[in-house]
């Protein structure tokens, strides 16, 4: 019995992410990209009908992983400093993880945000939109137990946490392991 196509769509997806992750939209060819995927060209199109609408998908799926793993804490309507911690630390160490690729793929997708049509450009905020909502509900559930400031304005910290990932996005490339946890234990100190 053969694999349903939701299940194919799901592993093509996956390795269509890895080769736009390692090389970025711009440097991905639709032969890239059939290589990869191990479809050709005509399925590719016949799928997706376009490499825009196929990085959208990329995307999207990208972003349902995230919040199943990485962000899985932060999201919780329970969640408070320490899980803003958590997603720091896991997050600097997916950038430091040489086996992974370069960066986040969304921060990455930024970089090209003029580039891409509203769809892309849809997920993208979509998705920063999320974590700037999950840290603001956290501090404020860290406000109300008073682990942070009692004065601290929520939703301009909750912009500068999310300014701050994005920003370990880039810099992890030049900066050793414990200037990114300087980085952060700066940010997250001054909350308190």
């Amino acid at each position: 019995m053969g694999r349903s196509k939701e299940y194919v769509r799901t592993e093509v997806l996956d390795k269509a992410m890895n080769q736009f992750w390692r090389s970025g939209y711009a440097h991905t060819t639709i032969r890239d990209l059939e290589k990869a995927m191990g479809i050709n060209q005509f399925s590719i199109y016949n799928s997706f009908t376009s490499k825009a609408d196929l990085y959208r998908e990329v995307l999207e799926r990208y972003s349902s992983t995230m919040h199943r793993t990485n962000l899985r804490n932060l999201s919780s309507k329970d969640a408070n400093i320490s899980d803003i911690r958590d997603f720091f630390e896991q997050f600097a160490s997916c950038l430091l993880n040489k086996e992974m690729p370069n960066s986040c793929m969304m921060v990455n997708s930024i970089l090209m945000f003029e580039q891409f049509p509203d769809s892309i450009r849809q997920v993208v905020n979509t998705f920063f939109d999320s974590i700037e909502s999950y840290l603001r509900i956290a501090l404020e559930n860290s406000k109300e137990k008073g682990m942070v400031r009692p004065d601290l304005d929520v939703e301009t910290e909750a912009r500068y946490l999310l300014s701050i990932s994005q920003s370990l996005s880039v810099i992890h490339f030049n900066k050793k392991k414990s200037e990114i946890e300087t980085y952060i234990d700066h940010a997250l100190t001054k909350l308190k």
